[in-house]
Formats: C-alpha cells, structure tokens, sequence
C-alpha cells in the first residue's frame, strides 16, 4: 500500500503541473486578445506572460501546452495563422533551453535574436507577401513584445518567491541584479517609444484632419462659385427668350445657338414652351443623327417642380434620352409671364469640365467627390466612383471621429493580403454640404493615409531597431556585470557552508575571496572576523558542553522528582485533576477521576474529559471547550457526565492557561469537582421556594376574595338605600296626584337611580382588573365633584401630584377613597352652603393625601356623628388611613391621608 501510494504521489503532482499549464493557456488565449495598440493595428500582445510563466511555475512540458494553447488566438482574429509557429517555437524553445535554471528572460532573448526574429521576417517576407518594410516592422515589434513578456513574466515570479514563497526558496541575487539591469534598459525605453509614436500619430492625424477640411472648403466654394455662374448665366438665358410664344421659331433657335457658343460649361441648351415640348435645341441633330426639335418632356419630375415653385432649379442626375443614353445634370430657369409658367430654359452641364475643376483642387493622393441631394455621383478624382452611382460612405469598413466633423475610414481587411493593407488604403474624410441649401450637392473630401503610414512605419523600424540593439547589449553587460558582482558572494556562500566542518577539523585553511565593491569586502572582512570569533568559543564550547551535559542530568533528575511530587499530590486532592496542551488535547488524568468515571489512563486521555459529558450536553461542552482553547482563557462550567456506576452526575470543571517563565503559552490544568449533591439541595432549595410562592399566591386570592366581599356588601348597602329611596318616594308619588308634588319625586327618583348607575359604574371600574392607575382615580373623583357641585352653581377648584412608577391601586382602596370623596362633597351641598371647594390629591412618595376644603358656615363638633363623619371615618379605617377635621365660620377642612403601603402615617398639613 505505501509502495502503491509512493508511486501515485508523482503522477498527481504532474497532473497538477498539466492543469496549470493548461490553465496558464487559456488564461494567456484570453489575454491576447486584450491587446494594446501601437498605431494601425500594430499590437502588442500580452499572452506569452502567462507561456513564461507556465514554464517558471509548472515546467518544461506544462510550459509547451500553454504556449500551443495561447497561439490559437492567430486562428480566431484575423492574425495570419503563421503567427502560431512564431509563439509555439518559442514556447519550445524557452522551455526545454531552461529546464534546469528556468532562466526564461535569457533564453528569451537568445530566441529572439537567434531564431524568432529571422523566422518572422522570412514568413512574413516570403509567404505572407508583405513589402519589406512592412515585414521589417513586425519583426521588430515580435521581438521586444516576446522579450518584454518574458521580462514581466521574471518580475511577477521574482516577486512571488520574495513574498510568498520560503526564504530557503528565494531567487539569486544574481537572477535579481540581471533582471533588475534589463528592466532599466527595457521598460523606460519601450515606453518612450509608444509615447512618441502615439504622439507623432497624433500630430499627423491632426495635419491631415486640417487638409481635410481646408480641401474640402476650397472644394465647396469653388463648385459654389460654378454653380452660380451657370445659374446666372441660365438667368439671363431665360430673360433674353422672355416668353417663348412670342418669339418666333428662328428667332429662338438663334438664341439658343448664340447662348451655347458662349457657355463651354453646357453640353446642350433647350427651350420648351409651356407643353414642354422642345421649341429651340442647341445642337439640333444628336449623335445617332435624329432631330431634336418637337421631343416631348412632360414626364420629368423636373416639370412638375418648375410648374409649382417657379424658380431656378437644379436636377439630380438624370439619364438623357436625347441620341445616346448617359447620365446628365439639368439646370432650368422657368419662363414665367403674369404669374403664369410658359416654359422654361434647359442647360446640361458637361460633367467632364466639373470633373476638371474638382481634379485642380483634389491632393495627391487624395480625392474630391460631388454628390447630388440623392447621394448619387455627380463627379469624382476616384477611379472607382462612376457617375450616377450610389455613394457608400463606410463601404463596411470601420470609421473613427476625428474632430471637427471628420472621420477616418479604415476598410475591410482584404482578403488574403497582410492587416497593414486596409491602413494603407485608409483616407481621412470631410463631407460639406454646397453653400446654397437649394442646391443640395455635397462635397467630399478624402486624404490618404498612406504617407502617414509610411513616415510612421520607417520611424517605427528606426526606434525598434534601436531598441532591439539596446537590449541585446544591456542583456549582455547585465550577465557579465551581474556575475562579476556576485561571484565574490557566491565564493563566500560556498566558504560558509564549510564553517561546521572546518572547525571540526580543528580550524578554517581556505583563502577568502577578494572584490573590487567595498561592500563585498566590508562583509568579507565581517564573516573572517566571525570566524576567528566562533573559533575561539568552538572551543571554548567543547569544554562548557561537557559541564552541561552535567547539569542537564541533575536538572532532569530534579524535574522528574518535581513531577513525581506533583503527582501523588493531584492523585492525593478529592476532586478531579487534568492537564492539557495548546491544542486542548488531554495528557494527564488524576486517579480520582479515573476511579470516578472508571476509565482508564489511556481512556480517558484519548478522549478528554469532554467524552464522558452528557450526550444533551456535550455540543456545548465541546464549544466552550474549544472557544476556551481558541482564545486561551479561563474556563468555568457546570456539566454532567457518567460515573463509572452509569448514573449521572453533575461536575464544575475549573481550568486555566499555563504559561512557562518566559511568559509564551504551554497548555492548561483544571479542576473537575462532583458537585451533584450542592445541585440536588439547590434543587430541593428551588422546590421549596416554589411552594411557598404558591402559598403566598393562594393567602393573595384569599385576601381579594375578602376585598371581593366587602365591596359587594358595600355596594349592596349603598343600591339598597338608593333602592329603597326610590320605593319610598314611589308609593309617595302614588299617594299624592299633585302634579306639582308627582314631578318633584319623579325628579328625585331620577336623581337617585344616576346615583344608582354612578355607583355601579364606580364599582365595576374598580374591580373590572383588580387594579387601577392613581390617575384613573383622580380623574373619577374630579368628575364626580364637578358633576354633583355645578348644578349648585359651587366652583370647584381640583388639582393633582402623582409620582412616577407608582404601583397600581387596589379595588378595594380605589373604591372606598372614591366613596369618602362623595360623602365628603355630598356633605358641603347638603349642610355647608358653600359657593367655592378646593380639592387637593396627592400620591407621592410613601404617603396619599386627599384634602377637601369649603368656603361655607362651618360646624358644630357636637353634631359631627349626624354629620356622617363617623362613616367616612370607617371607611379610612378600613383602608389603614384616617381623617382629621378642622370647621371655622370661615370653611370645613377635611383631609384623608393613608399610607401608599400597609402601614400607619400621620398625615402631612393641608396646602
């Protein structure tokens, strides 16, 4: 099994070397195709990055897959195929040439100058067919594209083995120092480059938008200024005919001949009267030798145009009819009498004197077209445009803005020919429109972008051809230099491995290395004195050891007595004892815990003390535990676990972090304690409290039942006399048919049954939930009060202080202080005669106070009891409170004050 694992090892290692590498592939696939463009899709590619770095991370052959995968990206753009053995060769090459030093940017530049860059010349050159610049540049741009990839690929890894991988498997100084010298030549050159060549790009591309628009404005106000004088001349045409039906037939013909000798700019000028037949024709006799004279041309649109708007116009291009049949521009001036149209004057203009105009004004290399307001050719410098055809401004090219309304048409790649073609093909393109909107011409204005191309292509093989020199020689001066700057390192490397074994052969004989960098030196001279120095205490060490070993033995005696005492005492002590790692592993159990869970030693270590915990519990165990561990805290928890009988049983483990002297962390000791029997009297303890909640529950109901009882006999007594006012004053009212005597006890027997109705409300507020807020008491007795003393016209003058987070007031003190305060007012209507009643309430801190003052003629002491007094007295009695009295000529003064709890208190003055 081990044998077959042994062999499968490898084959899992190189399997995951093949996926990189075809991960590394694709990735470097994808990445072709962001490319960065120098001008005219002159690209640099970035995918061989990821080839470079296949063979840097993964090997030779994951290295060769990534590389073949990445130059598919030649099949899928429009790239030459070719372009697949470049990148594939190098992949091979690089790959199997660093096999053994995986020095990818040398073997780069040893591909490039000696195989790459001759190979993409000879297939561009030879198989693909581009011009010898062409084909120059490109291999140029190959060439510091590869190597500059292969340099980036370097740098990422360098910096990956600086900072992700072990210091034992850093890169050389020597590797840095060389990759360090090629950076410096490589990277601020090759940026310098792009920068002059995109700005120079810039530079031309804005000159050649100028002579785009400046050609096209000379183009437009030159067939402007034509135009115009052939309209005027077609004015005057028309001013000299005046109204055809009016000039005889010779006389007409004259005209026409005499106008044509004088405009070399028309082919053939016409007079058609109002019928549009022709009436004059200049030549009379077309081509195939037939007359022109009586030719019908009332089926042109242009008729109907001169008829409706009756002015000047100028035709799109039309094919004549007259001998043979070619396309020609009609200007027309209508003949218009009285308002009336009686025929126009007809001009064709000689499209090859147009053609000679716009040919003047056209650059080399560039081109003039004018189009009608159909977007038909009139004429064109272009070979390729023909008159009447349509003009496609894009031809399915790419188009690029400019500026200033011009854009630069790039055509289609050509088939078969090289990308660079469609650039030299490409034109830069102003389109004006002719200064007479009525006109409807368009002049376009193309300039060839081949100069461009052709100045930036031997600019561009100027620079990269410097460039390529540069870094063939910094490459070079860089490996001398960089190995003549660690070779003095590299002895010294080697020097220092052998220091163990020089000094045990009794001293170092070798010569030290010499250097022309005083650093070198400085740290020559450093390692020789520490040499010396570790020669010295070598020995000295060889005598301290054997002193050592010594009081090595002593110490490991002594820590293995302390450890022997430590045990007995922790096997001695009645609770459990246990140690743990740093990782919250057990190794150490006291016997009482193993007598107590009847585990053994082997046992309970493998498992930990957790293991034997309740298998409801256990879940919670564990993550105390281990958030115990994890921050290495204090741990105290109470648990249950199995005995070694089976029953469960509760424990209180204890444990704390261990550190050594020198303070670092080294594990945990605890404590497991039986704690069943504390939890059994704390369960016994909770049994008994609960009874006696209960009791106190039950002593509550029967205390409000008692409550229950007295209000109800209460409110018995107080519906009973209100019902047997009501009878009394009902067989009254039967005994007397007065009207006047029946309304005054129909009216008391009203007031009696509100009273009724007031009363049970009372009652049914108070015990609705066994407890009331001191406001709901409040507010009731306030209402009360203004409801019995307003119909006496008595004012009633009621304020309130209540603290906050008072408990609620019972039913039975609700009602009963309720019943005091309406015997207390009911008492001022019936015998104070008062007009004015201060009512105070007050439930603040341990003490209520209700204080009920009247402006009326006062009492006499001895008439207190028939007062009803005594009943209210009763009543504050009944609540564990009582009422004090004061009567003047000046008012009656009552004040009921009771403790807010079951207690005794004097109450506090009147305010």
């Amino acid at each position: 099994m081990r044998e077959a694992l042994e062999g499968l090892l490898p084959a899992m290692m190189k399997h995951k070397r093949i996926t990189a590498g075809i991960v590394l592939g694709l990735l470097g696939l994808a990445v072709n195709s962001l490319n960065l463009e120098i001008f005219f899709n002159i690209d640099l590619l970035f995918g061989s990055i990821f080839i470079m770095l296949a063979i840097l991370c993964a090997g030779t052959v994951p290295g060769v897959i990534a590389g073949i995968l990445a130059s598919i990206f030649s099949y899928i753009t429009p790239h030459h195929p070719l372009v697949a053995i470049i990148y594939s060769s190098e992949a091979i090459f690089v790959a199997w040439s660093s096999r053994k030093s995986r020095d990818v940017l040398t073997w780069d530049i040893v591909y490039w100058f000696l195989f790459g860059a001759p190979l993409s010349w000879l297939l561009f050159r030879n198989i693909v067919g581009m011009p010898v610049e062409t084909a120059t540049l490109i291999m140029f741009k190959q060439l510091i594209n590869g190597i500059f990839n292969a340099l980036l690929a370097t740098i990422v890894h360098l910096l990956v083995q600086v900072r992700m991988r072990p210091v034992e498997e850093a890169p050389s100084f020597q590797r840095v120092v060389f990759v360090s010298l090629v950076s410096l030549a490589l990277l601020p050159t090759l940026l310098l480059l792009l920068l002059n060549v995109r700005s120079f790009i810039g530079y031309e591309e804005q000159r050649l938008t100028q002579t785009a628009t400046h050609t096209a404005a000379i183009a437009n106000e030159t067939v402007s200024l034509w135009v115009s004088q052939q309209q005027q001349n077609m004015r005057a045409f028309a001013e000299l005919i005046g109204n055809p039906d009016k000039v005889s037939a010779d006389d007409l013909q004259k005209y026409v001949e005499l106008l044509k000798s004088s405009s070399p700019a028309f082919s053939r000028m016409a007079v058609l009267n109002r019928d549009s037949i022709a009436v004059a024709n200049s030549p009379l006799v077309d081509e195939r030798g037939g007359s022109t004279l009586g030719l019908d041309f009332s089926d042109r649109s242009y008729i109907a145009v001169l008829n409706k708007r009756k002015v000047p116009y100028i035709s799109d291009l039309i094919m004549g009819r007259i001998g043979v049949s070619v396309p020609i521009l009609p200007f027309l001036v209508p003949l218009v009498n009285g308002g009336s149209y009686d025929g126009c004057c007809v001009g064709v203009v000689q499209l090859e004197q147009l053609e000679r105009i716009i040919s003047s004004i056209a650059d080399k290399g560039g081109a003039i077209t004018l189009l009608d307001r159909s977007g038909r050719v009139i004429v064109s410098t272009r070979h390729d445009l023909k008159t009447m055809m349509v003009f496609n401004r894009t031809s399915g090219g790419e188009v690029r803005a400019c500026g200033d309304g011009v854009y630069h048409l790039i055509p289609a790649r050509p088939g078969g020919r090289g990308t660079l073609q469609r650039w030299k093909e490409s034109v830069f393109v102003k389109e004006v429109r002719i200064g007479n909107p009525e006109i409807g011409w368009s002049v376009i204005a193309e300039v060839s972008a081949l100069p461009l191309l052709t100045t930036i292509t031997n600019e561009s093989i100027r620079s990269f051809s410097l460039l390529s020199a540069l870094v063939l020689i910094m490459a070079v001066l860089s490996h001398f230099f960089s190995k003549g700057l660690t070779g003095a390192l590299l002895r010294l490397q080697s020097l220092t491995q052998e220091f163990p074994q020089s000094f045990k052969n009794g001293g170092f004989k070798n010569s030290w290395p010499q250097s022309r960098i005083s650093e070198v030196n400085a740290l020559t001279k450093n390692f020789k004195q520490m040499a010396d120095t570790l020669r010295r205490y070598f020995s000295a060490l060889n005598s301290w050891s054997e002193t050592l070993e010594k009081r090595v033995i002593e110490r490991t005696k002594a820590l293995a007595r302390s450890e022997e005492r430590f045990r007995r005492i922790a096997d001695a002590v009645p609770v459990g004892v246990f140690e743990a790692a740093t990782d919250g592993s057990c190794r150490y159990f006291n016997e009482r815990w193993l007598e107590s869970t009847g585990l053994s030693l082997f046992q309970a270590i493998e498992g930990g003390w957790v293991a034997i915990s309740c298998p409801d519990d256990r879940d919670q165990v564990v993550n105390e535990w281990h958030r115990a561990v994890l921050e290495k805290k204090t741990l105290r928890m109470e648990f249950r676990f199995t005995r070694s009988d089976g029953s469960l049983a509760w424990g209180l483990v204890q444990s704390s972090p261990m550190h050594a002297v020198s303070g670092e962390f080294c594990g945990f000791i605890g404590t497991i304690t039986d704690i069943t029997d504390f939890k059994q009297r704390e369960e016994l303890a909770a049994e008994l409290e609960a009874k006696k909640s209960r009791l106190r529950d039950m002593e509550k109901k029967r205390q409000h039942l008692k409550e229950k009882d007295m209000l109800v006999k209460d409110l018995h007594d107080g519906i009973g006399g209100i019902v047997s006012n009501i009878s009394m004053l009902a067989q009254y009212g039967l005994g007397r048919m007065e009207l006047e005597t029946c309304r005054s006890t129909l009216k008391k027997i009203t007031e009696l049954a509100a009273e009724g109705v007031d009363e049970v409300r009372s009652f049914m507020n108070s015990t609705e939930s066994g407890e009331s807020a001191w406001s709901d008491l409040l507010a009731e007795i306030k209402d009360h009060a203004d409801r019995m003393l307003s119909p006496h016209q008595i004012q009633l003058d009621a304020s309130g202080e209540i603290d906050l987070g008072l408990p609620p007031i019972g039913s039975f003190r609700y009602l009963n202080i309720l019943r005091i305060s309406k015997e207390m007012v009911t008492n001022i209507i019936k015998h104070a005669q008062a007009s004015r009643v201060s009512l105070i309430f007050r439930a603040r801190g341990e003490l209520f106070q209700l204080c009920v003052t009247d402006n009326g003629v006062g009492f006499d002491s001895s008439v207190v009891k028939r007062r009803g007094l005594a009943n209210m007295l009763s009543r504050a009695n009944d609540v564990g409170g009582n009422i004090s009295m004061t009567s003047s000529a000046a008012g009656t003064t009552l004040n009921l004050v009771l403790p807010l709890k079951e207690q005794n208190a004097p109450g506090e003055p009147c305010a």
